[in-house]
């Protein structure tokens, strides 16, 4: 037997980059994987590209509270619930604080912070004693890369959350913990002017 067979694992933003090497290993490892993502076919490919079987995808935006309910819900139908949620959903809006709309603010914060609050408040109601929740942070949320004010202030948001949710989730026995990658050379990465591999403590997010 694998390490984690018979384990449901949800990961947000699976479908590609980070999400989709985190689900990938998981479904490795034997869980069972619900691959959350905005396009649902993106989303449902990605689950069938994994490893083992009985992996889904399904559509939700993560900023949207009532559909990250009614997806938990879904999963609580179809698997009785969950051990492991991976809160990885992200988008960046890369401008200098002169400069950033409050629009480019909000949409960062409604997905890379508010996201991980709905996915993390209704996953828990779903999730079994003894499960595991982990949040993506960033380096940006401890260094503060220029450009980043919306980014980072979410991230490190994240971070402090996973700190609450740790004291408040231990009579469950269910950890709550944020890593804080650095940059990673992804399809998000890549559309941010000036993200070489080799340049180091720039305005670069992780996705």
């Amino acid at each position: 037997m694998k390490e984690l067979d018979g384990q449901v694992a949800l990961v947000t933003g699976g479908s590609r980059g980070i999400g989709l090497a985190i689900a990938q290993e998981l479904g490795r490892a034997g869980a069972k994987v619900a691959v959350v993502g905005r396009n649902g076919e993106a989303a449902e490919s990605a689950a069938a590209s994994l490893e083992g079987s009985g992996h889904r995808g399904y559509s939700c935006d993560v900023s949207d509270a009532d559909a990250v309910q009614a997806m938990m819900a879904d999963l609580k139908t179809d698997w009785g619930g969950i051990d492991f949620l991976i809160n990885n959903a992200g988008i960046i809006r890369d401008r200098t604080l002169a400069k950033m709309s409050r629009e480019e603010w909000r949409a960062v914060m409604d997905v890379n912070l508010d996201g991980v609050f709905y996915a993390s408040k209704y996953g828990l109601e779903v999730m079994r004693d003894g499960g595991a929740i982990v949040s993506l942070g960033s380096i940006a949320g401890i260094v503060g890369f220029f450009g980043q004010a919306n980014y980072a202030s979410a991230k490190a948001g994240v971070m402090a959350l996973m700190r609450v949710l740790s004291r408040e989730c231990g009579k469950r026995n269910i950890r709550a913990n944020a890593v804080a990658p650095g940059v990673a050379e992804t399809p998000m990465a890549a559309t941010i002017q000036g993200s070489g591999r080799h340049t180091l403590f720039s305005p670069l997010t992780d996705r």
